[in-house]
């Protein structure tokens, strides 16, 4: 019984890392683009209206796709803690099912969502 306890949580444990991570990623890109290239608040709005949307897809799959590797193996490490059996095969297994989820979930409505949030900060970047 404790070990179905501790598999919920360690999924739990990587869904919400997959997140945090993915937003940390995001911000750090974005505060590493500005310091290399000195960015100032016209020049980002520049940059947001020539952003290409197959550009903005691409980066949000390879961002979502290293954070799933990081909160991996994070669950692997946590599956190792809490003693399982074959714990790589096991953070192997819920990363399949995470990512699976999160595919059926992204051509359902999440492109859209990604694409309508670009919309608003390109029509922010316009009134500026």
């Amino acid at each position: 019984m404790i070990k179905v306890f501790w598999l919920f949580m360690i999924s739990g444990v990587k869904v919400i890392l997959t997140k945090g991570i993915s937003v940390a990623l995001l911000l750090l890109s974005i505060f590493i683009k500005g310091k290399i290239n000195h960015f100032d608040e016209k020049q980002w709005d520049m940059y947001f209206k020539n952003m290409k949307e197959a550009f903005i897809l691409n980066f949000g799959k390879l961002i979502y796709l290293t954070a799933t590797i990081v909160s991996s193996f994070i669950a692997y490490i946590l599956f190792r803690i809490t003693d399982f059996q074959y714990p790589m095969h096991l953070a192997i297994i819920l990363c399949l099912v995470t990512s699976f989820y999160t595919w059926v979930k992204y051509r359902k409505v999440g492109r859209q969502k990604i694409m309508d949030g670009f919309q608003t900060i390109r029509k922010n970047a316009k009134t500026n």
